[in-house]
């Protein structure tokens, strides 16, 4: 079964699935409009199809959203009276909802972001995450961080620090947030074998009009 994990919560909706299935049988299960026909018509990868195809069948299918997904200028995903945020690597997709502003970020661990370790993270950072686990931990909260923000030009290395991870398994992870000046203290940190999901919902602020 695709479904992996799947929360239903009084402050948000996640969803964890596995990408399985074809194009003809999504398109069967789920409801797209006219732009979404046309937008679909203009990927050209298949895998990336069946990626787009299956976040619709997680909203509309696992959490009852009949909304279309919009896309603001800065690519950032949305709904009319919700927010909500995607991420995928490899065979997992996630979906989290919220009626406040929230974030989320999956990866599978590996050699991919100690190539660009030097680019993303400051010394500080480096002398802590020695191993590709914490790196990777790393990328998923900076990730996470600029999703949330939303609004463009982060620099992942000076604009984001990430305080030293105690538990590289399942916790909370902390960040200064120069572009906010603020310290972001309510990330959570998840392991699902070998992949790294880190995911926020920032009950600070909640979403207008609802």
């Amino acid at each position: 079964m695709p479904l992996v994990d799947k929360r239903i919560c009084n402050d948000y909706s996640l969803v964890i699935w596995s990408v399985e299935g074809n194009l003809e049988s999504l398109l069967e299960s789920i409801t797209l409009t006219n732009d979404e026909h046309r937008f679909l018509e203009k990927i050209n990868n298949t895998n990336r199809k069946i990626e787009w195809l299956t976040v619709r069948y997680i909203i509309q299918n696992e959490l009852g959203i009949t909304d279309p997904i919009g896309y603001d200028e800065n690519g950032k995903p949305g709904l009319p009276n919700q927010k909500i945020s995607i991420s995928h690597s490899k065979q997992l997709i996630t979906v989290l909802v919220s009626l406040y502003p929230c974030a989320i970020d999956i990866e599978q661990v590996g050699q991919r972001v100690g190539k660009i370790a030097h680019k993303a993270f400051n010394e500080s950072e480096l002398q802590h995450a020695t191993n590709n686990d914490l790196l990777t931990i790393l990328w998923c909260t900076k990730e996470t961080v600029y999703k949330l923000y939303g609004e463009g030009s982060v620099d992942f290395k000076t604009d984001i620090t990430v305080l030293p991870i105690e538990n590289e398994m399942e916790g909370s992870i902390t960040c200064y947030f120069e572009k906010k000046k603020t310290l972001i203290d309510s990330l959570q940190l998840e392991t699902l074998n070998d992949y790294k999901l880190v995911w926020i919902v920032d009950k600070k602020e909640k979403c207008h009009g609802v």
